[in-house]
């Protein structure tokens, strides 16, 4: 069996009606239940025909059958690690595991952009403040390899940002993370970034997109239930000034630069089990395991 190949465009229906859609609520897209509500009906679509793809090049020359893409991506603070960690957890076949976090450069790098004023010091919320050629590299050695091969280490510690932003700049590499299981099925290579989809080589390799979305309120309420650090970027300033406002930018590109017509939009305020169930439905759905989702 051959993989279908990952591409943007991959709705039959006209891909400007969902991105029209999108646009006409964008002025409230704080409902984010609308977003998800929308992207339902078109994401459907989305794995109706990528099965008919890749029944088609089984047929035929096909692409490399040993990984699928899921890339996962939106507003900060609304679930993209938890969603990860379900995938490595859950899928019955190998899982691997990159994060843009761990390609975030040292405050120090001249690359990071300065924060507005009146805030003092760097803007980490841009693209600049990754290292994407970094990543790039790493995810197209993983994408070339016997996933058997692979040395994958325990996931546990994502949620610890700690042991995860710039870990991957460290040298030698930390072992990336995930999980081997012996299985005929592709490996699934689990994407997660804050602004993984403004990468346009990223979003070309992803076979599923998911954007999780919360309103302001939502992001900020969430701020106030996490372990707080003297770090500015967790200064109420900082969100306001750079996280907040990078992200709308975000939203706007992807929806402007019709970059919305393959991606799920979730609302990252439903019941994490209900969004995990989800992920994984879709995931196994793709896999051909149709017969485990529930």
């Amino acid at each position: 069996m051959s993989w279908p190949r990952p591409a943007r465009g991959i709705l039959q229906a006209d891909p400007k009606d969902n991105v029209t859609i999108i646009k006409a609520v964008r002025t409230q897209y704080n409902k984010t239940i609308c977003q998800k509500d929308l992207s339902v009906i078109f994401f459907d679509s989305v794995l109706q025909e990528t099965r008919l793809t890749m029944s088609a090049e089984s047929e035929g020359q096909g692409t490399d059958s040993r990984w699928v893409v899921v890339g996962l991506s939106g507003v900060t603070r609304g679930g993209k690690t938890s969603l990860a960690l379900n995938l490595l957890s859950c899928l019955p076949t190998t899982t691997a595991y990159l994060s843009q976090d761990e390609y975030i450069l040292p405050n120090s790098h001249p690359a990071h952009s300065a924060a507005p004023e009146p805030l003092s010091g760097i803007n980490k919320e841009t693209l600049a403040s990754i290292d994407m050629s970094r990543m790039m590299k790493d995810l197209r050695r993983v994408l070339a390899a016997e996933p058997s091969s692979l040395t994958l280490s325990d996931p546990e510690n994502l949620m610890d940002r700690s042991q995860v932003v710039g870990c991957a700049l460290q040298e030698p590499r930390p072992p990336l993370k995930g999980r081997q299981r012996t299985s005929r099925l592709p490996a699934v290579l689990v994407l997660d970034g804050f602004r993984l989809f403004e990468h346009t080589d990223v979003l070309s390799l992803c076979h599923l997109r998911y954007f999780l979305t919360l309103t302001r309120e939502q992001c900020v309420a969430r701020g106030k239930q996490s372990p707080r650090t003297s770090s500015f970027i967790n200064s109420p300033q900082y969100f306001d000034l750079c996280v907040w406002p990078k992200y709308e930018e975000y939203l706007a590109m992807l929806i402007d630069n019709s970059g919305a017509d393959n991606i799920r939009f979730l609302d990252g305020a439903s019941p994490p089990d209900a969004l995990a169930k989800t992920v994984e439905n879709e995931v196994k759905s793709l896999l051909g395991l149709s017969e485990y989702c529930s």
